[in-house]
């Protein structure tokens, strides 16, 4: 099969050799004909739709865990200001990072 080769103003000029895309484009094509491999493929399909539901489980409970430790870690630094372990400048200052973070992670 001879291809066309463009030299730049648009026309096309046949080329004895096929190019290096059009080699790997054949090499595609013959390996998706096989049986083997369509049924790979049909395997690696399905194992990924059964995933699908244990991975939003798992970014659910991700999420769910970050706000638990966020929680806490408010709890804990407001805690610590109203005893005076730390000062209410330190504190003021912690607080308005874990805001503030949280604010940065939520923007789109």
């Amino acid at each position: 099969m001879a291809t066309t080769r463009d030299d730049g103003n648009g026309e096309k000029e046949p080329n004895g050799e096929p190019t290096g895309v059009d080699e790997l484009l054949w090499a595609i094509a013959e390996a998706l004909r096989s049986k083997e491999s369509k049924e790979a493929i049909a395997l690696l399909i399905k194992k990924f739709a059964d995933e699908i539901p244990n991975r939003n489980k798992a970014m659910r409970r991700a999420i769910w865990m970050g706000h638990l430790v966020t929680a806490l870690l408010l709890v804990a630094i407001g805690m610590l200001g109203y005893l005076k372990v730390i000062s209410t400048e330190t504190t003021g200052a912690l607080l308005g990072a874990i805001v503030g973070g949280l604010y940065y992670s939520n923007r789109r």
